[in-house]
């Protein structure tokens, strides 16, 4: 039993090694120039020549000094791994892969350190730890499941009435809720009147209801037939959990149902599902006129700026005219703010030209700092002069400290000027503020310059 377990430490300790040396030598080839990158690189070479207490100090120094970089679960895997070297039969390194998973629970490591974990919990059992016992069979349960889920996957891919029956059996039987969802997902593989049965019957179950969105998601696929198309309207139309009623509104939009069912819900009373419609409407149905007609006759507030936001999806002259005209004449401080939104995100240049109109002439304040936000986004560094009348021209300090942001968010050159003297001359702190942050934001040499120079002649 030892020696059994030894020479399978071994195989994935070498496996280990082989997956990391192609990493060392990518890295020998890109020649990354990233400090954070050439210390994880220092570290991973030291576990290769197995000097393990050098690599713990260099990839601990990593963990501290680097706390957004994509080499982090690399390094506290590593860390582990070395902890479980220097100590095989250690609590201290079960621990350690634990508290991993706790934090990387979607690593690439994740099978590894499993494997790593049930040989130190087997051994710890095997000392007379009684208190690894329990740990270590849920371990091995895992690793059955991942095979379970494996042989699930092939099944499902062979689509034959046989398979579905054996999926369909191990369903009742199984106790494991992530094998439940499993099947509930890979049903839709099968095009087979028996697999829509049972995907309709776990919907009306008692299971989770994960498991049974997940059963309507694969409804989703036979939405363009009419019993689906019934059957999911009729969940819509439930006391059903929200989740899996949103789903059903999803799955039929996948189907290519009537427009019109779904603007007869987005005009409703319920509000998740209002939402829900609006944002799932079918493919090629949801124009400007059927977003109009929400915004116009919608119940709900959310729902009517909702609707309102996805005209902006749209480009014609029609959409643009309409949002520009609710920007500046709606009694809705709301939809005058989401309509201005609304323009930022169509990429007609019509739309651009309504953002500059409105910087300037509207008369709500929430507006025209939309407007500029919006402008800068688009236009970049032709959009300094634009933004530049505002800054100089608004009588609002919040209007003027958004126009210097925006500026900033430029990054470009042309805007310092205008910057430099707005930190030093405008009457508004905030807007002083604002303008020395905005060259910070633009980080060119020339604006680090500006910068000196303002504390110059500030000193």
């Amino acid at each position: 039993m030892r020696y059994v377990e030894k020479k399978t430490g071994i195989r994935v300790a070498a496996a280990l090694i082989c997956a990391g040396l192609l990493v060392a030598s990518s890295f020998a080839q890109s020649k990354s120039t990233r400090p954070d990158t050439q210390l994880y690189q220092r570290a991973y070479q030291l576990v290769i020549e197995e000097d393990y207490s050098k690599a713990e100090e260099l990839f601990k120094q990593f963990l501290d000094q680097y706390r957004r970089s994509s080499w982090r679960d690399d390094s506290a895997f590593w860390l582990c791994y070395i902890q479980a070297k220097k100590q095989p039969d250690s609590e201290v390194a079960f621990r350690c892969y634990e508290d991993f998973l706790k934090s990387y629970p979607r690593s690439k490591f994740r099978n590894n350190v499993e494997a790593e974990m049930a040989l130190i919990a087997s051994r710890l059992v095997e000392q007379g730890n009684s208190a690894y016992q329990e740990k270590l069979a849920r371990l091995k349960e895992g690793q059955d499941e991942e095979l379970t889920l494996m042989v699930l996957s092939a099944l499902a891919d062979d689509g034959e009435v046989s398979s579905l029956e054996e999926i369909k059996s191990l369903y009742e039987r199984t106790q494991s809720e992530r094998i439940r969802q499993r099947i509930a997902s890979l049903l839709d593989e099968f095009d087979l009147p028996e697999a829509e049965e049972y995907l309709m019957r776990i919907v009306e179950g008692q299971d989770s209801v994960k498991t049974r969105a997940l059963a309507v998601r694969s409804l989703g696929e036979r939405a363009g037939r009419k019993s689906v198309s019934d059957f999911l309207k009729k969940i819509v139309l439930s006391n059903e959990d929200k989740e899996i009623r949103k789903q059903a509104l999803r799955a039929l939009a996948e189907g290519g149902s009537d427009v019109g069912y779904f603007v007869d819900i987005a005009l409703g009373d319920d509000e998740n599902m209002a939402l829900t419609a609006i944002r799932a409407m079918p493919k090629g149905g949801g124009g400007f006129q059927t977003y109009r007609r929400i915004y116009q006759e919608a119940r709900l507030p959310k729902a009517r700026l909702l609707a309102l936001r996805r005209i902006g999806d749209g480009s014609s002259s029609e959409a643009i005219g309409f949002l520009k005209e609710t920007a500046i004449g709606s009694e809705n401080g709301d939809a005058r703010t989401v309509a201005t939104r609304a323009l930022g995100e169509m990429r007609a240049p019509e739309a651009y030209q309504a953002l500059i109109e409105l910087s300037t002439g509207s008369k709500d304040p929430s507006v025209r700092s939309r407007a500029v936000r919006e402008i800068a986004d688009r236009g970049k560094a032709e959009a300094v002069p634009a933004i530049r009348n505002v800054a100089e021209g608004d009588s609002s300090p919040s209007v003027r400290s958004s126009a210097v942001r925006a500026l900033g968010s430029t990054k470009s050159n042309d805007a310092l000027p205008f910057l430099v003297k707005a930190a030093r001359d405008d009457v508004h702190v905030d807007v002083r503020r604002s303008a020395v942050r905005a060259i910070r934001a633009i980080g060119t040499p020339e604006a680090k310059q500006a910068l000196i120079d303002l504390l110059k002649s500030n000193g």
